[in-house]
């Protein structure tokens, strides 16, 4: 008997492999912000700046190589097969056909109708009912592969759920044992809606992870293939294409914090051409090698600087160029994101440094200029000027020597606009130590400095030959020091602000010599002065003067004991004469003026012994009173040290009151002799000459004329009676006889 079995279902076998754990080929996507791939897993973050972090994706590919394909399981439609034989039990037929497979079940007139179930000699049943000869209504597949599948058929056609040997199941329409669409569910809660090939993800589908990350795109292999977008449960997604299940090609990357990468990609990593800009107004546009900027780049931070250049490994590296909004730029080398090599930075006041770089700090050789003119060529560690280097201040001075953190620490030489210069050694920006500083009137000192001030035992030269040893104190003489002047002079002793003060000794070259007190470079208080002529004064001074009181002792054996103005004796002073006499009075520009008493010696070289009176330069002069020697006494006025005026002149008896010039009794005067005559008239010379009156004891007296000069004249006795009248002089007989008789002359 035949039996014809319309549209026997023949499963073809699958390509043995490993489908993926949980029917999940992907790695979960980053937790951190960075950037994750539906086939790789996030290792890390890059730092871009030491100061902020950037979110940047770094990948470890996870790729499930292998994924295997599933075959389809008959391509060839409904085969009809003899049986060879046939076997009725009860409502249950089996026939077994000659290629071996074998159906056990309903049949209706050698045609499978209702239930049955029909088994290849591979491994595949079907089991279920049929309805001419054909899956019809609800059944059960099961494949030589493990794929077991439970839906049912309608003319041919099925509609249900395919489990496969991982768990998974996929719900949709069978189609020559394969499923062409349909919704995957993995035992892990993953879920895929779309096309499928042999078993495989391929067209167009959506793909929703347990874990909430959901895929929405092109398919191929099981992978993500052409155009497509990632969505991640935390807020991540890419827009893009792929490539073997990687992205790959032009696509915008979004990260959870907002943060967008829009360029392009290879095997899930930032590679090519791309411009990132970050949630916080930050943007890098540029190369990208291996998820990493690399090559060439502009960074924009959220602070409006910008660097632009070379990249490698998200870092700055290589030349490059970091401009601030504030102003300000450096334009050089980078290693590893620091400034590193040659560079020049340009600051926001107009500092210009030109030079050396180490791990972002000026270190090596470099110059840094100012805008105000100043300047520093040398060596640099760690930002500061260190080593050897020279340095121009704004005033014009130039420092050449030792540097260390930013401050002139060693040996060197500072030179000055006006020509002094500084050689020697420093500290802490200041001149310490010993040195040799040369002034521009060309003096110059050789000892110690401390604290920027020259201070302590050293020596002053100068061009003339002038020679300082002893204490200084900023460069100027201070304290005890002993100065030996071009012109042979020395002087030891105090200083104070580079003048002689305090107690010194001058020794002039003229053997001149001066002990005593100083006051801003003049002898001032008291003192000794020895003259060369060998005169000494002892006493005060005041501005190189003898001022104040003072003895002075002449090399004649003079002295004067007194007060003293302008080098000068004057007010109140005794000079004492080696000859005797003695001064005792006031004093002006060094001569006797004004009020004083000489008093004389008793030897016979003078005629006065005591003059009391008025004085004008050195000479009596005004009123005053003088005893002389014979014991004559004159008191009345005086002019250039002789008798002249008015004055009353005693001695041996006689008086004289009178007029007196040049010393000598002249014009009017009166003279009481000491034998009672008077003479009332004319002198001159010390003697009567003129018109005059004598009057003798006895009553007579002469009217007329006297002196070797003829005249005339009337002579009276005691009564008034006339005597003589007439001319006379010493040659007239007479008026000799006459005179003879009445005047005893």
């Amino acid at each position: 008997m035949k039996i014809r079995m319309k549209n026997l279902l023949l499963a073809s076998t699958i390509t043995s492999g490993v489908f993926p754990l949980n029917g999940a080929h992907y790695l979960k996507g980053p937790e951190s912000g960075c950037a994750g791939d539906i086939t790789h897993e996030l290792t890390g973050c890059i730092q871009l700046d030491p100061d902020r972090k950037t979110e940047m994706s770094i990948y470890e590919d996870s790729y499930v190589a292998n994924q295997q394909k599933l075959h389809n399981r008959n391509k060839k439609g409904t085969r009809k097969v003899r049986h060879s034989k046939g076997v009725v039990r009860g409502d249950k037929s089996v026939v077994t056909y000659q290629d071996g497979a074998r159906y056990e079940g309903q049949l209706n007139e050698g045609i499978k109708e209702g239930k049955g179930t029909l088994t290849s000699p591979e491994g595949f049943t079907y089991d279920g009912t049929w309805a001419g000869d054909i899956p019809n209504g609800y059944g059960v597949e099961r494949y030589e592969d493990g794929r077991v599948f439970e839906g049912y058929w309608t003319n041919g056609r099925a509609v249900g759920v395919m489990k496969y040997p991982d768990g998974r199941k996929c719900q949709g329409k069978l189609v020559n044992g394969e499923m062409p669409s349909g919704t995957m569910i993995w035992p892990s809660g993953d879920t895929y809606s779309g096309d499928l090939v042999n078993g495989l993800m391929e067209g167009r589908g959506i793909y929703t992870y347990a874990d909430g990350n959901v895929f929405d795109g092109q398919w191929k292999g099981g992978v993500h293939e052409g155009s497509g977008i990632f969505t991640w449960s935390d807020g991540k997604q890419y827009v893009g294409d792929w490539v073997k299940g990687k992205m790959e090609g032009k696509g915008t990357y979004t990260y959870k914090n907002k943060s967008v990468y829009d360029g392009s990609f290879k095997a899930d990593k930032k590679d090519g051409k791309g411009t990132v800009k970050w949630w916080d107004g930050e943007m890098y546009e540029g190369d990208w090698v291996n998820d990493s900027m690399e090559g060439y780049g502009a960074y924009t931070d959220k602070y409006g600087d910008v660097y632009t250049g070379q990249w490698r490994a998200s870092k700055r590296h290589g030349k490059g160029t970091l401009t601030l909004k504030i102003g300000g730029s450096y334009e050089g080398d980078w290693v590893n994101n620091s400034r590193e090599g040659k560079g020049t930075l340009t600051m926001i006041d107009g500092v210009k440094y030109v030079g050396d770089w180490v791990n972002n700090s000026k270190q090596g050789k470099g110059t840094m200029t100012w805008p105000d003119g100043r300047k520093y060529d040398g060596d640099w560690v760690q930002n500061e000027m260190e080593g050897h280097g020279e340095y121009t201040f704004l005033d014009g001075k130039v420092y050449d020597g030792a540097w260390k953190a930013g401050k002139r620490e060693g040996i060197g030489t500072l030179k000055m606009p006006k020509g002094e210069k500084y050689v020697g050694g420093w500290m802490d920006g200041k001149r310490n130590g010993l040195c040799v500083y040369s002034y521009a009137n060309g003096r110059v000192y050789e000892g110690p400095f401390k604290n920027g001030i020259a201070c302590g035992p050293g020596i002053l030269t100068w061009p003339n030959g002038e020679r300082y040893e002893g204490n200084c104190m900023n460069g100027l003489r201070e304290g005890k020091g002993m100065h030996k002047y071009a012109d042979g002079g020395i002087y030891s002793g105090q200083w104070k602000k580079d003048r002689r003060d305090g107690i010194g000794t001058l020794q002039f070259p003229n053997e001149e010599n001066y002990v005593g007190h100083w006051v801003n470079n003049f002898m001032e208080g008291s003192g000794i002065y020895t003259f060369a002529n060998g005169d000494v004064y002892d006493g005060q001074l005041k501005g190189n003067k003898k001022v104040g009181k003072g003895a002075m002792k002449y090399s004649s054996g003079n002295k004067y004991v007194g007060d003293w103005a302008n080098d000068l004796a004057e007010g109140h002073g005794v000079y004492t004469f080696t000859d005797g006499r003695v001064f005792d009075g006031e004093w002006k520009k060094g001569k006797r003026n004004g009020k004083g008493t000489m008093k004389y010696p008793g030897s016979s070289k003078y005629v006065k012994t005591t003059y009391t009176g008025d004085w004008i330069n050195d000479l009596e002069d005004g009123y005053g009173e003088c005893t002389f020697t014979d014991g004559t006494v004159y008191k009345g006025h005086w002019k250039a040290g002789k008798m002249e005026g008015k004055g009353t002149i005693t001695g041996n008896g006689d008086e004289y009151v009178g007029d007196f010039v040049n010393g000598l009794m002249e014009g009017n005067g009166e003279c009481k002799y000491d034998k009672g005559y008077v003479y009332n008239g004319q002198w001159k010379k010390g003697e009567r000459y003129g018109n005059g009156i004598m009057t003798w004891s006895n009553g007579c007296k002469y009217v007329g004329s006297f002196g070797k000069k003829g005249g005339t004249g009337v002579c009276t006795d005691g009564n008034g009676t006339v005597l003589y009248t007439g001319p006379w002089d010493e040659k007239t007989l007479a008026a000799t006889f006459v005179l003879q008789a009445l005047f005893g002359h």
